[in-house]
Parts: structure tokens; sequence; C-alpha cells
């Protein structure tokens, strides 16, 4: 930007400067009148002591020329330096608000099973961005006000998802009601983050059977009620495999496998239940398959444990789960 005006400007004084020579040497002003007059030509079209009557042609031409391009050099830095000036302003006023939130589950749809999947997902205390059209003001301002994102976008345009940070989101949840705009997003959000968790709620079970083999993604097929705990809980973690609510508490049922060398290989039964607040549904250890495992049972690595608990200590047991650095 200052160099343009940089260059317009010793555009302007090289042209005032041969203006001037010519109207002193060929015109007979002085160099004082030739000076004035070019200035005045290029700034306001006023030829001062120059005559039309009196002056050659081509010196007529140099004039009229003068004057038509001191005009649109004016015009040009005029709408540079206005350019300079308020364009970052307009171009705030105008430009969409991107998310910078990080490790957040992003949540396409805030209709009757959406507005669900959110109080779920804060139950569990997960960061969340809302991405949906905003029909539903109520749902909306209910959003708000629990502090969280809402991007009125919609979802069908590719940069909805990337206003919502995708790139640095943990999972993506869609659940609005019209089964092709959720196969959309979520093929565009496959595309752009090839690694990212997906759910996605279908009511056509044969294309959905289709789009998840194919692009690794897991769908939901449930009521708005029985939907909810499930596209919360599966969009936190790829074990998870459902959740139940009682009274006021989520119970989360997930599959691991246990890894050499953690604290899980070699513990009992016992010593994992007196550790930690879960219930163990089934063990599977080889070719047997125990339900509920005695207590003098000792884990080992790869053995497949389905357990159920709350959020909080499944946290803790993927923490357990884990190789010593």
């Amino acid at each position: 930007m200052i160099r343009l005006l940089e260059r317009i400007l010793i555009g302007i004084l090289v042209l005032i400067g041969l203006i001037t020579l010519y109207l002193h040497f060929q015109e007979g002003l002085t160099f004082k009148e030739a000076v004035i007059s070019s200035l005045m030509l290029f700034s306001a079209g006023e030829p001062l002591d120059l005559h039309p009557g009196k002056m050659s042609w081509f010196t007529g031409i140099l004039v009229v020329t003068q004057t038509i391009m001191g005009l649109a050099t004016l015009t040009i830095v005029m709408a540079l330096i206005t350019n300079f000036l308020f364009s970052e302003r307009i171009q705030k006023m105008f430009e969409k608000p991107k998310i910078t939130e990080e490790n957040h589950v992003i949540l396409c749809g805030l209709g009757n099973v959406g507005s669900k999947v959110l109080q779920e997902l804060l139950r569990l205390n997960q960061k969340v961005v809302v991405i949906d059209w905003g029909d539903d003001k109520h749902l909306v301002d209910m959003a708000k006000k629990k502090a969280v994102p809402v991007l009125k976008e919609n979802l069908k345009d590719e940069t909805s998802l990337e206003l919502a940070n995708i790139d640095k989101a943990k999972s993506l949840i869609i659940c609005t009601g019209n089964d092709m705009v959720n196969m959309e997003v979520a093929l565009n959000a496959r595309e752009r983050r090839p690694d990212i968790p997906i759910v996605m709620r279908m009511f056509d079970q044969k294309l959905a059977k289709k789009l998840s083999h194919a692009f690794n993604i897991r769908i939901a097929f449930s009521s708005s009620q029985l939907a909810a705990p499930v596209f919360a809980a599966a969009s936190i973690d790829r074990s998870i495999f459902g959740s139940l609510h009682v009274e006021n508490e989520i119970f989360i049922s997930a599959r691991k496998e246990i890894q050499p060398g953690t604290r899980l290989d070699g513990m009992t039964v016992d010593q994992l239940l007196k550790e930690r607040e879960v219930t163990i549904l089934k063990l599977i250890s080889g070719e047997e398959r125990i339900k509920i495992p005695k207590g003098n049972r000792v884990l080992k690595a790869g053995d497949i444990l389905y357990i159920a608990c709350t959020h909080d200590e499944l946290m803790k047991v993927k923490a357990m789960n884990r190789p010593p650095e």
C-alpha cells in the first residue's frame, strides 16, 4: 500500500516537472508561472496564464491530458487512502467470527434431538460449539445462556465447519432431521479431517450401513429421548457404545482392551473394583467369555473388558490403561 502511494507520488512529481519545463520553454511562461500553471492544471484543471486561443494544438492536448490525469490520480489516491483507513474496520464489521476453542465437540443441528444432545454433553463436562441456522430462537437462546457458542450458518456451506474450528475439534455430532444434509456434512467433515470421530443421526438404515462401513461414521437410530445420551457418549470416546440415565447421573458402557505394561495388566478384578467405581459386565480373554468375572480373576494384556461407570471414572480407567512413559 505505502509502496504504491510512493510510486504514484514520484510519477506525479515527474509529470509536473516535465509539464513545467515544457510550459517554460515552449509557451514562454516564467519558471514561477509555469510551476503554478502546472500545479493548477493537475489539481483543478485551471490553466491560469494559458489562453486557449494562443496555445498550440499540442499544448492544448497536453493541457487537457494533464487535467484528466490529475483528476484520475487524485481519485485513485483518495480511494487508496480511504481503503487504507476504513477497509479493516469494514472487514471486521462483516467478518464471520471464527471459533478458537480446541478439543471441543461440534454439534450440528439444534432441534429436538440436538438440544438434548447438548444437555448431555454439558452434563459430561464437554466443551461444545453448535452450528445451526437458528430457526428455533428459543433453543439458540438456551444454548447461549449456557455459554455455548452458536454459529448461525448454513450446514451445507463447507466454511461452517471451518468457522467451528474443526481442525482442533475432538469429535463431530450431526443430528439434523434431514438425512441428505447430515450425509453432506459428514462427507465434508471427513474430507477436511479424515481422523475426526463422527456420530451421525440417520433414518435410512440401509444407507447408514453403507456410510458407516465406507467412511467410518458411527450411526445412531433412536427416538429423540434415547438418542441424545448415545450421541453424546459416542462422540467423546470411540470405545463408548451406550449410556444410561439413573436419576441425575449418566452411566456409560465402554469396551476397553488392556494394554501391556499398564496398571491394569496383572491387576485382579477385586483390586480394580476397590480402586475404581466401575461395574464389569463382561470379560473376554482369548476364547473365554465371562459374564461378571470373579474377584480373584487376574487381568492381563489383551483381555477385553466391558464396563459400566460414570464418565469421570471412565477417564480414570483410561489413565490406568496407559503404559508408563
